[in-house]
This record gives C-alpha cells, sequence and structure tokens, in this order.
C-alpha cells in the first residue's frame, strides 16, 4: 500500500507539472481575458449601481441626511 501511495503521489506531481506547463504557455492570454471580463462585469455592476441610485427616490434625502 506504501508503494501505491508513492506511485500515486508521483503521478499526480507529474500530472500537475504538465498542465502547469501548459497552462503557462496560454496563462499571460488567459489573464488578459479574464481581465478583461471582469472589468466588463465590473462597469456593468457599476452602471447598475449608479442607475439604480438614480432611480431610487430614497436618493435625495439619504444625500441631505449625509450633508447635514
Amino acid at each position: 500500500s506504501c508503494r501505491l501511495t508513492w506511485l500515486i503521489l508521483a503521478f499526480s506531481f507529474w500530472h500537475l507539472s504538465c498542465s502547469l506547463h501548459i497552462f503557462h504557455g496560454d496563462s499571460r492570454h488567459l489573464q488578459n481575458r479574464i481581465v478583461k471580463e471582469n472589468r466588463k462585469q465590473h462597469d456593468l455592476m457599476n452602471f447598475a449601481a449608479l442607475s439604480n441610485i438614480l432611480k431610487s427616490k430614497r436618493f435625495i434625502p439619504q444625500a441631505v441626511d449625509l450633508s447635514s
């Protein structure tokens, strides 16, 4: 059983290193894409939040409360 454990460990390590090696080539491209998507998502969320604030009638009293 001990030998089997070592075999599994060795295999998983080899598999991990292979995946990392493959992933490393595309990582920059993938990171850029993720950043772009996140930025798009963030902009949409900001826009939605802003429009909700502007639509809500509680916006003006809140602003008055904050300033007083």
